[in-house]
C-alpha cells in the first residue's frame, strides 16, 4: 500500500492509474490564445515500474487549489511525453510528463485532401471527426462563405486547421473542467468567458501568494501599420482585373504623422458559381481586411503582469482594480505562464506571468503564421468527369478536372489551362485529354488556386516517336485517325509534314503565293474541283503539258475557246468553229464526212483539187 497521499496538497492529479499513484511535486507551462498549451509535470511515485503504455496518451486532470475561491482550477489534457527518472529513498521514483490538449494529436496526423463548396467550420469539423480527444464548441457569429476549393497540402491536420482559422480571423481557446476540456472558437470581442467574478486588486510589491491580487503590472504601447489593403482579381471577369481592392484604416487615434500602408495580394477566397467560375464577395474582403487590421491594433496596447491568481486562463476576461484609474478596467488574457511547486520540504507556492489586452479588443490570429506556400509543381491525371458530359468535355474557359496522385479517390475542382495565346475570340486551345498526365502549379503559391501549365508523357502515354531533329504536334481524340504537323530539321532532309485525319480546310482572305523550286506531285483519290469566282486563271508551263483522262474531257466556255500554236489557231465561239493556219490537213484512215445543214462554200484563191477513185457531185 502506498504511503503517498494527495490530501491537502496544493496540486493534485487524477490519472487512469489511480488516486494516489502519483503526487505532483511541481508543474509549469504556458497557455496562449490560439495556441496549444504544454505543461510539464514533475511527479513522484512509489511504483518504480510505470511504463509508457500505462500513461502515454491517457487523459489526466490536474486540480490546483485556489485561495480566492472555493473551486479548484482544473487543467485537463493528455500525456504526450513521459520520462522515468532516477529513484530516491530506495522506494520512490521521479517521473516527468507533458500535459497537452487533445488538439495536440492533430500535429501528428495529416493528409493531402480536397474540399469543395464547404465553409471553414464544416471543413474543420470533418478534419477533427477522426480525433475523439477533441471536443469543439463553435461560438462564431459571423457569416462565412463556402469555399469553392480548399486543399490541405503537405501540412499536418493542426497546421491546416490553424491556417483556416487564421484566414477567417477566428480565435480559439480552451475551456477547462474536471475530466474534460473544450476547444472553443470565437470571432469577436465580447465572446470570451469571465475568468473571475470579482475584480483583482493590484497590490504593489506583492502579497500572500494565494490571495486574489496582481503583484506587477506593465502597460505597453507601440506603433503599428495604419492602413491595410487587400488586392485580388477575378479570373473570369476582365472588368475585375486588379479592381478587387479593400482598404481598412486604423481606429487608433494615437497614431499620428506617418501612416504606413501594408498591402496584401491574393488573400480572398472564391465562391463557386453554377458555370464553374469563381466569385469574389465584397463582404468576404471587408471581413478579412478588418481582421488583419485588428491583429495589428492588438500589438499597439497590451499589458503584462504577474499574479497568484490560478483562475486566469488564455481567453478569459478579468477586471483589475488598480491604484491608477487609467489602468483599471477589464482585460482579455492572451497568455499565462503557470508555475507551481509542492514538495522537497518547501512550502507550496503558485505564481503566474500573463499578458493581456483591453477586453474591447478582438485579437484574431496572425494570418501569415500558418500560411501555406507551395513552391513546386504537382503532376495530375485528367479525369473523365461524367457531370461535365462526354469524355473530353470542357467549358468555354477551357477548364478540366484532374486527379492528384496523393488523393486517388478524389478529383479537383475545375482548373484553367495555360495557353500560349489567349485573346478575345482568338488564341491557342490545346486541351489535355482524359487520361493524360499534366503539370499543376499554384498562383502565388496558394494551394487553393491551381492551374494546369503543361502535359507530360509517361508509360501509358508515349509520344509520337519524333527523332531529335523533328518537332511538331500530333492530335487524336477517338479512333485511329489523327491530325499531325511535323517539322524535320535534319540537314539535307528538311521537311514540313502535314496530315489531316479527315478534312483540310484552308481559308485565305487575300493572296496565296506558292513557290516550288523543284517537283510537285498532287494525287487526288476521288474528285477535284477548282472554282475561280471572279477574274482569270493563267498557267505558264516551261515544258510540256499532258492531260490524260480515262473517260471524257469537257472544256466549256460561254464566249470563246481558242487553241493557238504560232499563227495557227482553232477558235470555238457561239457562231461556230474557225480554223486558221498556213496549211490545214484533215486526214482519216477510213471515212471523212463534212455535212452542212444549210449551205456550204468551198473556195480556193488558186487551184482547187477534188480527187478520188470515184467523185460524185449531187
Amino acid at each position: 500500500m502506498s504511503s503517498l497521499s494527495q490530501k491537502n496538497r496544493l496540486v493534485t492529479i487524477n490519472t487512469p492509474l489511480g488516486k494516489d499513484v502519483f503526487i505532483v511535486q511541481a508543474f509549469d507551462g504556458k497557455e496562449s490564445l490560439s495556441r496549444l498549451y504544454d505543461f510539464t509535470l514533475t511527479l513522484i511515485s512509489e511504483d518504480l515500474n510505470i511504463t509508457a503504455d500505462n500513461i502515454l496518451g491517457k487523459p489526466v486532470t490536474l486540480a490546483l487549489r485556489c485561495g480566492a475561491s472555493d473551486a479548484d482550477r482544473f487543467f485537463h489534457g493528455h500525456i504526450s511525453h513521459f520520462s522515468a527518472l532516477d529513484t530516491y529513498d530506495g522506494n520512490k521514483r521521479h517521473y516527468e510528463a507533458h500535459l497537452v490538449p487533445g488538439l495536440w494529436f492533430t500535429t501528428l496526423g495529416g493528409q493531402n485532401r480536397i474540399y469543395e463548396n464547404m465553409s471553414f467550420s464544416d471543413i474543420i469539423a470533418d478534419v477533427l471527426k477522426g480525433y475523439s480527444a477533441v471536443q469543439m464548441k463553435n461560438s462564431t457569429t459571423g457569416t462565412y462563405l463556402k469555399r469553392r476549393y480548399c486543399v490541405q497540402y503537405e501540412e499536418s491536420d493542426f497546421e491546416f486547421v490553424s491556417r483556416l482559422l487564421a484566414e477567417e480571423g477566428v480565435s480559439y481557446f480552451f475551456e477547462q473542467a474536471d475530466g474534460q476540456h473544450t476547444f472553443c472558437l470565437v470571432d469577436k470581442a465580447g465572446s470570451y468567458p469571465t475568468a473571475l467574478a470579482k475584480a483583482i486588486t493590484y497590490s504593489e510589491g506583492g502579497s500572500n501568494p494565494l490571495e486574489n491580487s496582481i503583484s506587477s503590472w506593465t502597460r505597453n504601447y507601440g506603433y503599428h501599420t495604419a492602413q491595410v489593403e487587400f488586392r485580388d482579381y477575378l479570373p473570369f471577369s476582365a472588368s475585375e482585373w486588379l479592381k478587387k481592392t479593400t482598404t481598412e484604416k486604423t481606429t487608433n487615434k494615437a497614431l499620428k504623422g506617418v501612416q504606413p500602408l501594408k498591402e496584401y495580394y491574393g488573400r480572398f477566397h472564391y465562391e463557386k458559381q453554377e458555370d464553374h467560375t469563381d466569385k469574389l464577395t465584397e463582404s468576404n474582403g471587408k471581413q478579412k481586411v478588418r481582421n488583419t487590421m485588428l491583429a495589428q491594433e492588438g500589438l499597439s496596447d497590451w499589458a503584462k503582469g504577474s499574479s497568484a491568481c490560478p483562475e486566469l486562463f488564455a481567453g478569459g476576461i478579468f477586471e483589475i482594480d488598480h491604484t491608477i484609474d487609467s489602468e483599471s478596467g477589464k482585460y482579455l488574457v492572451t497568455s499565462v505562464t503557470h508555475t507551481a511547486a509542492d514538495g522537497n520540504g518547501q512550502s507550496a507556492s503558485y505564481s503566474n506571468a500573463f499578458t493581456c489586452v483591453p477586453d474591447s479588443v478582438y485579437t484574431p490570429p496572425d494570418s501569415d503564421a500558418f500560411r501555406r506556400v507551395v513552391s513546386s509543381p504537382d503532376v495530375a491525371k485528367v479525369l473523365d468527369v461524367k457531370a461535365a458530359g462526354e469524355q473530353g468535355s470542357t467549358d468555354k474557359y477551357t477548364q478540366i478536372k484532374v486527379q492528384f496522385p496523393w488523393k486517388s479517390n478524389e478529383n479537383s475542382c475545375w482548373l484553367r489551362v495555360v495557353q500560349s495565346y489567349a485573346g478575345n475570340n482568338w488564341g491557342a486551345s490545346f486541351v489535355p485529354r482524359v487520361g493524360q498526365e499534366v503539370v499543376v502549379e499554384y498562383l502565388s503559391g496558394n494551394p487553393d488556386r491551381p492551374i494546369v501549365t503543361g502535359a507530360l508523357y509517361n508509360s501509358d502515354n508515349i509520344g509520337p516517336g519524333y527523332s531529335k531533329t523533328q518537332s511538331g504536334f500530333k492530335s487524336q481524340f477517338e479512333g485511329s485517325k489523327f491530325n499531325e504537323l511535323r517539322l524535320d530539321d535534319k540537314k539535307g532532309s528538311e521537311e514540313i509534314y502535314f496530315e489531316a485525319g479527315k478534312d483540310w480546310n484552308v481559308v485565305v482572305h487575300n493572296d496565296n503565293v506558292e513557290t516550288i523550286e523543284r517537283h510537285q506531285d498532287v494525287t487526288v483519290t476521288e474528285n477535284r474541283s477548282v472554282t475561280v469566282k471572279n477574274g482569270n486563271e493563267t498557267k505558264d508551263i516551261g515544258g510540256t503539258q499532258t492531260t490524260t483522262a480515262k473517260s471524257d474531257i469537257t472544256i466549256e466556255s460561254k464566249t470563246k475557246i481558242t487553241l493557238k500554236v504560232g499563227s495557227s489557231s482553232i477558235t470555238i465561239d457561239p457562231n461556230g468553229i474557225t480554223l486558221k493556219g498556213t496549211m490545214i490537213n484533215s486526214k482519216s484512215s477510213a471515212n471523212t464526212k463534212v455535212e452542212a445543214g444549210a449551205m456550204m462554200d468551198i473556195k480556193a484563191s488558186a487551184l482547187l483539187n477534188i480527187k478520188g477513185s470515184l467523185v460524185k457531185i449531187n
